[in-house]
């Protein structure tokens, strides 16, 4: 069974538009951020920083 770590990177690179408006979302409406700027920063740190530390862990367990 394939996991997330056996993913390749373009993969993850368009999951992570997904991923990135899901942290946005999340954190508007939660009301971590009161503004749409720094909610979507965060959503695009959050999601380019996952899908970069799944991706090279995948990549370590591959060597």
């Amino acid at each position: 069974m394939a996991s997330i770590f056996d993913l390749s990177l373009a993969a993850h690179a368009r999951q992570a538009p997904i991923t990135a408006v899901f942290f946005t979302v999340l954190s508007q409406v939660s009301g971590f951020h009161e503004s749409w700027e720094a909610s979507i920063l965060y959503g695009a740190a959050i999601a380019i920083g996952m899908h970069a530390i799944v991706y090279g862990i995948g990549w370590v367990m591959r060597r």
